[in-house]
């Protein structure tokens, strides 16, 4: 790609050359609302603050790509209660973007277990096992804070009756559909959150950022969850997604993704283990989290020069 704009903003023309002189001005700093250096090719929260990329997904109803981010109306506490909720835009070619709107609300449905701020989590399309979810409308699991107890991390979950722009419909009365404090769940019951969810095999599999630990649980209807190994702690430890890697100040962990590969011999390679190897299987598994939250970009896109 070639640039077509210079920039000006410093006020000085430097001349190299035979016989050419160097000449300078005063220099001028931009205003705060100045477009001279904004990206081209760039999507930027509409006011506020953003941050988390939650899932780039093809929409085949509208044939576009539903974006969804993070987002605050201020800058100066993004984690504030009450204070950060999801946005949502569509795109065809990642250029031009639709207007933003509010997708998740910082604040769910008065209820005794409800959240404040919207934090990471997964979009993905109801199969038809999901309880209370019309088949093909899209479901949002994320996590946030609780309302009612002093800010718990904790996962909910919510169903879209609008082709995904907006999840107004919560599911399991607001209440959380992993909660900290469960026995199975995060062992240092403060983090519980970023949840990754998947199908797999009839089932729902959903790994979560646990402090040190991605916990792993699965689910037959979207909404009861238990370990994925019923065995096992059901946890994948740092010595294994960090292996061989300085873990000094690495923890919290945040944003576990997981992805499949098409490999060169045409076939498919899932991070997925299989059942009874579920857990154990993880220790062999070094791509199964990402700890930089990465943007990747559907494979239905292909960039041109």
């Amino acid at each position: 790609m070639k640039l077509t704009n210079t920039l000006l903003s410093t006020g000085a023309l430097v001349a190299l050359g035979l016989g050419m002189t160097l000449t300078t001005t005063t220099v001028h700093a931009d205003s705060v609302t100045s477009t001279a250096h904004e990206s081209i090719y760039h999507l930027t929260t509409k006011d506020g603050w953003s941050n988390d990329l939650q899932t780039i997904a093809w929409n085949s109803k509208g044939n576009y790509y539903d974006l969804y981010f993070l987002h605050s109306k201020t800058s100066d506490d993004p984690n504030e209660a009450g204070d950060q909720n999801w946005y949502h835009t569509t795109t065809k070619d990642f250029v031009h973007f639709t207007p933003q709107n509010e997708a998740i609300k910082a604040d769910g449905p008065e209820a005794p277990y409800t959240w404040t701020s919207a934090w990471t989590g997964t979009v993905l399309v109801n199969n038809g096992q999901i309880a209370g979810v019309p088949k093909g409308a899209q479901v949002a699991y994320f996590s946030g804070l609780e309302k009612h107890d002093g800010g718990s991390q904790n996962i909910w979950g919510a169903w879209s009756s609008d082709n995904g722009k907006t999840f107004s419909h919560v599911l399991n009365g607001a209440s959380p559909v992993i909660d900290h404090s469960w026995n199975f769940t995060s062992h240092n019951k403060v983090d519980e959150r970023d949840p990754s969810v998947v199908y797999w095999h009839g089932k729902m599999l959903m790994y979560v950022a646990e402090g040190n630990e991605i916990g792993v649980y699965q689910s037959h209807d979207g909404i009861h969850c238990s370990k994925a190994d019923p065995h096992g702690a059901s946890k994948v430890g740092m010595g294994t997604y960090l292996r061989g890697i300085n873990t000094q100040d690495s923890t919290p962990v945040e944003c576990p993704a997981l992805r499949t590969m098409k490999m060169p011999n045409g076939k498919f390679f899932s991070l997925v283990p299989k059942p009874h190897m579920l857990v154990k299987l993880l220790e062999h598994i070094t791509l199964l989290v990402i700890l930089i939250k990465m943007d990747f970009l559907p494979p239905k896109l292909m960039l041109k020069d």
